[in-house]
């Protein structure tokens, strides 16, 4: 039956996929993009079809959501029988038609639209080699799903590691905004088998009620993996229902006779055949209730009994292993906050023939009681084990913890790693974990002298680096049509190389190109670069002056405070007056103290950072230019440098100044000192 899955499944990658193409060539995106290429639709079906391995992979986990839901319906098909009251076979399990929906939903907006785009751009020469005419980007909207990752050097490392541990710790370390968690949610999404669960650290250091939320996960997984799958109710399970019935009822009958037997012992014969009224008289002076009683109890004791053994024989040979797993999952999980207590003991007394008296209570309490950490980890521990011995697959659970790196100082990170570290070691269960820059340092520095929690937690950390321009272009090229290079240059100088910002950036140019278009009817006046250009820096330095006036309001009023606030506020998307208000946000030979002077620092190479994208991203920005700043990644001035100084701006701005002064000579431009 698994097999004859597999077959459906494969038959719906076969018959579905064909539809998916068809209904991505139809989007008017694509439409517009394949008739201003002039490309054959027919083609592009046909190539994107040949690719099917490419398109079909960011939906693997629906994929095998699919062949679930297949299997059960086979089981609900074939395999059941009808019950009792009814001639239908059981209850249909749900999910089928679903599942197939949401594997058509993800190919078709996560493989098939990107590889189209891509295509299309490709063949796409732009008319307007400095004017931006792209009016509508459905491809910007969603910010966080697999068409955002790019193969890069770093994404190939990682898979790479988690392929080669799927025991233990994988960090991931890189700035924020690099795709951390859009590819760690990408590897959980392209996961089958294994058991996957997501959660986020504390921005607080409270390690105690993280690895209880972590450890109330797991259950809430376990319970949503299994608890609900469909029951079907076969043959032979059918047939021991039908000797349980049998079975019970010659229990009754045995315990009829046994009470008629009973009777007669204590009456005797003679009331019963010749002395009617004296029967009577037994039975209203309470002289058989005792007998009655016994009867009673002994017939409860053993239907009792034998009910219990029909149900443990029933689970042993029915039974699946994954129901006692739901069951520990919903005690575990009840148990987090409450301990339940039975208090069981004998009482009352009840007269029988032989002078015995007996009695039963039973009660039932929840106190909640507080649990130490130690043995919170124990008990997680303990229950992965059995996660694990019933969910095959290695790894059989994969857990990612994001956000790490937020936590509000290096050394509160450490000890937050070396009190949940003892968990990493669970059999066949990988934990991926978003860390801190200052995580790797440390973990690079293994082997020294000097040791730390990051050291002897993790088994590898993969750094996640700043897109490239070339990574730039694949990311762009797969969400949007028709955008000209030198804009695609833009957005990856002004990002800095982020993922995330690239994909702002983007956004904000093509909604500038929607709000041109309803300010003005002229078909002619779509923006150029330059303008572009223009209104993008002015939304950054708007945004960062204000940032700026807040960081130095939480500090000490003085004259040099008050002068830094005047220059904040002057600032204008214009080259020259950014480059002249560098020397009033960074006065030479000042000293103010830090904070305050690394603010002046950040702010005077932001400025510098704007003056520069301006003086270079204008009309006169042609191809032989363009190419000069795209072709060599290492040249001083090459785009990737001038992306490479935005970066270091936040870390350390005399870095980025220096890298600003290159690149403008390089570009004929020239370098301000101050």
């Amino acid at each position: 039956m698994e097999s004859s899955a597999i077959d459906l499944a494969e038959e719906l990658i076969r018959d579905a996929l064909p539809s998916v193409v068809a209904r991505a060539l139809a989007a008017p995106e694509i439409v517009s993009g394949v008739e201003q290429a002039g490309l054959d639709p027919d083609a592009l079906r046909r190539q994107v079809l040949a690719a099917t391995d490419e398109v079909v992979r960011p939906a693997s986990r629906a994929l095998e959501t699919f062949r679930q839901a297949a299997l059960a319906e086979q089981q609900w098909r074939g395999a059941a029988e009808p019950t009792e009251h009814s001639s239908r076979p059981g209850l249909r399990p749900l999910g089928l038609t679903q599942a197939r929906a949401e594997w058509e939903h993800i190919v078709h907006e996560d493989g098939v639209l990107p590889m189209l785009r891509r295509i299309i751009n490709e063949a796409l020469e732009p008319l307007q080699w400095t004017t931006l005419t792209v009016e509508s980007a459905p491809g910007l909207v969603t910010l966080r799903d697999s068409s955002c990752i790019v193969d890069t050097s770093s994404t190939k490392r990682f898979r790479a590691v988690v392929n080669q541990l799927p025991s233990g710790a994988i960090g991931l370390a890189g700035p924020r905004g690099a795709g951390k968690t859009t590819l760690i949610e990408q590897h959980l999404g392209q996961t089958g088998r294994p058991l996957t669960m997501f959660v986020s650290a504390p921005v607080q250091y409270e390690p105690r009620e993280f690895v209880l939320h972590l450890y109330a996960t797991l259950c809430r997984a376990v319970l949503a993996r299994y608890g609900e799958e469909p029951h079907v109710r076969t043959s032979s399970e059918a047939r021991h229902n039908r000797w349980i019935n049998t079975r019970l009822l010659l229990t009754a009958l045995t315990m009829s006779v046994a009470a008629v037997v009973c009777v007669i012992l204590v009456v005797g014969w003679t009331p019963l055949l010749h002395d009617p009224k004296a029967f009577g008289a037994h039975v209203r002076n309470g002289s058989l209730l005792p007998s009655g009683l016994l009867v009673l109890m002994v017939m409860a004791i053993v239907a009792t009994v034998g009910v219990r053994r029909s149900q443990d024989w029933q689970s042993r040979v029915f039974g699946r292993p994954t129901a006692a797993l739901v069951e520990t999952a919903g005690q575990r999980l009840r148990q987090i906050r409450f301990l339940q207590t039975n208090t069981v003991g004998w009482s009352g007394k009840l007269a029988l023939p032989m002078k015995m008296e007996a009695g039963w209570t039973r009660s039932t309490q929840q106190a909640e009681r507080p649990r130490t950490h130690p043995e919170i980890v124990t008990e997680l521990c303990e229950f992965l084990a059995e996660v694990v011995a019933v969910n095959h697959g290695n790894p059989s659970v994969i857990v990612a913890i994001d956000e790490l790196d937020k936590i509000e100082s290096a050394e509160q990170a450490q000890c937050f790693v070396n009190e949940i570290k003892s968990v990493f070691g669970a059999r066949r269960t990988q934990f991926l974990v978003s860390v801190s820059e200052d995580a790797l340092a440390s973990f690079e520095r293994r082997g020294l002298a000097v040791r730390d929690a990051f050291d002897s937690a993790f088994d590898e950390i993969v750094r996640i680096d700043h897109l490239t321009l070339a990574d730039s272009y694949l990311l762009l090229r797969g969400r949007v049509l028709g955008v000209p290079e030198p804009f695609l240059c833009l957005a990856h100088c002004m990002s800095g190389g982020l993922a995330r910002d690239v994909l702002r950036v983007t956004r904000s140019m093509v909604a500038l190109v929607e709000a041109e278009a309803e300010a003005d009817t002229d078909a002619n006046a779509d923006p150029s670069l330059d303008a572009v250009c223009r209104a993008l820096v002015r939304e950054d330095v708007q945004r960062k002056s204000h940032a700026f006036q807040l960081a130095v309001g939480g500090l000490t009023t003085t004259e040099d405070t008050t002068d830094f606030l005047r220059a904040l506020r002057s600032l204008r998307a214009d080259a020259a007056l950014l480059c002249a208000a560098l020397p009033a946000l960074n006065p030479r030979g000042q000293v103010g103290g830090e904070p305050f002077d690394r603010l002046r620092r950040q702010s005077a190479a932001h400025a510098y950072h704007c003056a520069t994208l301006l003086e270079v991203f204008d009309r006169s920005l042609d191809k032989d230019r363009t190419a000069r700043g795209r072709d060599d990644p290492a040249d001083p001035g090459s785009f990737d440098a001038l992306a490479g100084a935005r970066q270091a701006i936040a870390v350390h701005p005399r870095l980025a100044w220096v890298m600003l002064d290159d690149f403008r000579k390089a570009w004929g431009l020239p370098a301000v000192s101050i």
